[in-house]
């Protein structure tokens, strides 16, 4: 099986920088997100601390 590539370069200097910033913009007092967009009330959240996470490498997918 072969895995996808992960967008690099400018795209990701395009990109993380401007959804990093607001996703902590949108972040609550008590560290939560607002749970009003996807599947349910865990998917807001769920979502930003991937996102957050990427250049982290903690996700094993992401990990080399």
């Amino acid at each position: 099986m072969r895995f996808p590539r992960l967008a690099g370069g400018r795209h990701w200097r395009d990109y993380f920088p401007r959804v990093s910033s607001e996703l902590l913009a949108a972040q609550q007092p008590d560290a939560s997100w607002p749970s009003d967009i996807g599947p349910g009330p865990v998917f807001g959240p769920a979502a930003a601390c991937i996102i957050l996470q990427i250049p982290l490498y903690y996700r094993p997918i992401l990990q080399r």
